[in-house]
């Protein structure tokens, strides 16, 4: 018979006989299996098989005066079947509950042998915006030689502003600090401005075309990444201790350091400044590999408005009428190359100012 639904195991699967028992029942308001037989034409096994199902889904009940059988909604025997689940549903979520909060009375003394053993071969995983914030502010605190780090998106005004006087306090330790960020972040004054406090008080700040991942490289020895692959959809980072980890890391960071624009802040603090020519040149780039404007964008951390500005000047400057055309251009003209390496046949772009805080990086 046709199947109209697709139960649980313990439940029996409904066909057309129990449609048209229950509907039978439904328009009669009542009935006894001998009428539903009568009318349906339906075998008295099969009816009583059916009623039987019925019953046992609670679709029908038993009159207690006559024994008549009576119908109910389907809303109302899921009710039925489902109660005693949901109850057990809620047991076992308190038990959950117990048995987290029972562990978890050990978690201090676990996070304090991870901190003690600063040699160790651990990643521990921190979930939640203040777990992560109070792990970067014990590592910072308890920092010796170097904070090494790299971002690739623009901090709000607000965080830079909070987390200055901490940085201050670190840097008067005598602590390093080397700061990566991409060169997009230049387009705002306020980041120039931070950055001229930070390097008048000793700080090392450079740029560089892309910055592809946050990382927080302490003393060499730890490593702080963001948590991008567990479904929690909250923040997230992972803490790494494994030192030949954390020198992989450290020298991948390293690298692209050494490739990096240092600071220098723009005439006043509007526009790229010496970053300018290897935005430009990573532009194009980009633009001769075939990139879309919205890759291109992702990969410099900048927004697409800002990037198809950018194109529209390159494009200008070179005559050209495509963006596959400025980038092939740029490569006859002798344009493009390793960043900051340019030769007496390379011209750089012109200097385009940014329009202030409001303008997108």
């Amino acid at each position: 018979m046709h199947q109209v639904g697709h139960p649980p195991d313990t439940l029996p699967r409904l066909t057309e006989i129990h449609q048209l028992l229950y509907e039978r029942v439904l328009r009669n308001g009542r009935a006894h299996v001998e009428t539903l037989t009568a009318e349906t034409g339906l075998a008295e096994a099969e009816v009583a098989t059916g009623v039987a199902d019925l019953l046992r889904m609670h679709l029908l009940r038993l009159s207690p005066q006559d024994g008549a059988l009576i119908p109910s909604s389907p809303e109302v025997a899921a009710a039925h079947l489902t109660g005693p689940i949901e109850a057990q549903v809620q047991l076992h979520r308190r038990s959950i509950e117990q048995i987290r909060s029972h562990l978890l009375t050990l978690n201090p003394t676990y996070i304090e042998a991870r901190h003690l053993d600063r040699g160790g071969t651990s990643v521990d995983v921190l979930t939640g915006l203040p777990a992560v914030q109070a792990e970067l502010g014990r590592l910072t605190s308890g920092c010796r030689t170097e904070v090494f780090a790299a971002h690739p998106v623009l901090p709000p005004p607000e965080a830079l502003d909070e987390g200055l006087q901490r940085t201050l306090d670190v840097i008067e330790r005598g602590v390093r600090i080397r700061t990566l960020y991409p060169h997009a972040v230049l387009a705002h004054p306020y980041i120039q401005a931070h950055f001229a406090k930070m390097t008048d008080h000793g700080s090392q700040l450079r740029t560089s075309d892309q910055v592809a991942e946050r990382i927080i490289v302490f003393d060499r020895e730890v490593a702080v990444l963001p948590d991008r692959v567990r479904p929690s959809g909250g923040v997230g980072a992972v803490v790494v201790r494994e030192p030949a980890v954390v020198e992989y890391l450290y020298r991948s960071l390293d690298s692209l350091w050494s490739t990096a624009t240092p600071f220098c802040a723009a005439p006043n603090r509007v526009g790229y400044g010496q970053a300018n020519g290897d935005l430009r040149r990573a532009i194009v780039e980009l633009l001769a590999l075939g990139h879309k404007d919205e890759g291109v964008a992702r990969r410099l951390s900048m927004s697409v408005r800002a990037c198809r500005r950018h194109i529209a000047a390159i494009m200008e400057s070179l005559g050209a009428e495509s963006r596959f055309q400025a980038g092939y251009l740029a490569a006859v003209r002798g344009l493009l190359g390793p960043s900051g390496a340019a030769g007496a046949d390379r011209t750089p772009p012109q200097e385009e100012p940014a329009a202030g805080p409001s303008d997108d990086a």
